[in-house]
């Protein structure tokens, strides 16, 4: 009996190892395998790089991007547009502002005062409105005048003349020869004596001015004593010229002879003649140019813009 049981253990035993082999077969195949693949994928699996430090950008300077390039034509795809890059803003000089042109009432104001008299400023109803116009700066308080008939000579000519004398004041001051000029003229004038020539004659001469002599008022004649293209402001009663200023003590300040004097009497006539330039449109003298060498030439031609001073 004994021997019969172990028999059928070492039978048993037999049997189970041989159904154990084939699974330790089987794990040992699969365990190869799996350490096959392992070193196939650490072989395409490989180590990660060490990032090499990026040194800091510097800093960015701002500039004007200049144009892109047109884009050679190619067979790819179109790419985008870009947005246009924001424009610059650029220090240039301020160009000059264009000349206006010259609206109706200048331009029948001024073109005929240098071109030719309009000869509707004659007719009744024009000569009774220029009247007007000299009442209404009340001349008869402050000047002595003569009225003239409306003066009409070819070109020349002015609608209201007056034939003044004298500028009255405290002292008054005589013009001789008489002027002939227009009202507007003739208003210009006494205001300059009274903000501007008696001042001044009291600062730098301690006198007052009682005598001017007129060398020109109304004459029909070109620019410059007929030298030049255009016809004269006093071709309109519309300027006169001063060459000499005589003192209450009886002294002669002639333009010609003491504006370059280097003295008092030359002070007084470089200021009058600048303060000249906030009344009339038209001031030149000695430093104008020859022709006016001896003498101061004052009017007041219609101007769109500013005076002329010189």
């Amino acid at each position: 009996m004994p021997g019969l049981v172990l028999a059928a253990t070492i039978v048993l035993a037999s049997l189970y190892a041989e159904k154990d082999e084939p699974s330790s077969e089987k794990t040992a195949q699969t365990s190869e395998k799996t350490v096959q693949t392992s070193e196939k994928i650490s072989e395409k699996i490989e180590p990660p790089k060490q990032l090499a430090q990026v040194a800091p950008a510097p800093a960015a300077t701002v500039s004007v991007p200049e144009p892109a390039p047109a884009p050679a034509a190619t067979g790819s795809a179109p790419q985008p547009p870009q947005p246009a890059p924001k424009p610059q803003p650029v220090s240039a000089p301020v160009p000059p502002l264009p000349e206006r042109a010259p609206s109706r009432h200048h331009a029948k104001r001024e073109g005929k005062s240098s071109d030719e008299l309009d000869a509707k400023a004659l007719l009744p109803a024009n000569v009774k409105a220029a009247l007007k116009k000299c009442d209404k700066l009340k001349l008869a308080a402050r000047v002595e005048y003569k009225l003239l008939p409306p003066i009409r000579k070819g070109r020349c000519g002015t609608p209201a003349p007056l034939l003044v004398k004298r500028f009255i004041g405290k002292p008054s001051v005589v013009v001789r020869p008489a002027a002939t000029l227009n009202c507007r003229t003739a208003n210009a004038f006494d205001r300059w004596l009274r903000k501007v020539v008696q001042p001044r004659a009291w600062a730098l001469l301690n006198a007052r001015i009682v005598r001017v002599r007129n060398l020109a008022s109304y004459h029909c004649r070109l620019r410059n004593g007929g030298g030049g293209r255009k016809i004269s402001e006093h071709a309109f009663a519309n300027a006169i010229d001063i060459a000499e200023f005589v003192t209450s003590k009886g002294e002669r300040i002639r333009v010609a002879k003491h504006w370059n004097a280097g003295d008092k009497r030359a002070q007084f006539l470089r200021q009058i003649h600048k303060g000249a330039c906030g009344v009339f449109t038209t001031v030149l003298g000695p430093k104008a140019n020859a022709a006016h060498r001896n003498h101061f030439h004052l009017d007041m031609k219609r101007r769109r813009y500013k005076a002329i001073c010189q």
